[in-house]
């Protein structure tokens, strides 16, 4: 099974199971925490293992794809996971003064929305996305959002399109985007890559809010396709 199989060990998706189980009001910051501490332990996946994972869970959750207007094609989803995995893997295990800087925007996002479980997320993550919530400075304006900011940057200039550029500086301050790295960051990422391609199109680029709200939705779903094809 994927949750089980050696070629997931660089996702270390079997940690994803005890959420999975758990009830609906589990709450997510602490599973998070617990998943990213294996993930990011484990040695990075190879594209060849990107490539078998993504058609694994394509071949599992296909009609669920449908249902929910995602992308179903495999071909398409794996040139996309290989491409930004490297770059979404250091982001997820850099820390700040010692706390992940996941569980650390988690803890400030949930002084927004309240506590964020398992039986919310999903929502939380799409009114975050869809801009029905707003996300107030000390989510956005972090030493982590700032060198997650910086990677992207980086790896992937071509997503930081002038108008998300712009609107994180109204927000953020010019200082927010100077490419200069946060001394309190750290990463944490055992053999961390970096993805040296950059994108044909910034029509991907994604706002802040609309990045954590997909990033809250995709930890549940990530959980449960999981379980599914165990």
């Amino acid at each position: 099974s994927l949750a089980t199989s050696s070629k997931a060990t660089c996702l270390d998706t079997s940690a994803l199971i005890s959420f999975y189980l758990a009830s609906s009001s589990a709450p997510v910051d602490s599973y998070v925490d617990y998943w990213l501490k294996g993930m990011c332990a484990q040695s990075p996946c190879t594209n060849k293992t990107i490539a078998y994972l993504v058609t694994t869970a394509v071949d599992g959750c296909a009609a669920d794809l449908t249902n929910y207007g995602l992308p179903n094609n495999t071909d398409e989803l794996t040139s996309l996971a290989q491409q930004y995995y490297p770059t979404v893997r250091e982001i997820a295990c850099f820390t700040c003064n010692n706390t992940r800087c996941v569980t650390e925007t988690l803890d400030n996002l949930q002084t927004v929305t309240g506590t964020i479980t398992k039986a919310n997320a999903i929502d939380i993550g799409v009114s975050i996305a869809n801009g029905t919530i707003k996300l107030p400075s000390n989510v956005t304006c972090t030493n982590c959002t700032k060198e997650a900011y910086n990677l992207v940057e980086e790896n992937h200039p071509n997503l930081i399109t002038s108008g998300i550029n712009n609107t994180i500086v109204n927000q953020c301050g010019s200082s927010f985007v100077d490419g200069v790295e946060p001394t309190t960051i750290n990463q944490t990422a055992d053999a961390a890559v970096s993805s040296a391609s950059t994108d044909a199109s910034g029509a991907l680029g994604l706002s802040m809010n609309t990045a954590l709200g997909i990033a809250v939705s995709s930890f549940v779903v990530l959980s449960s396709t999981v379980a599914l094809l165990a």
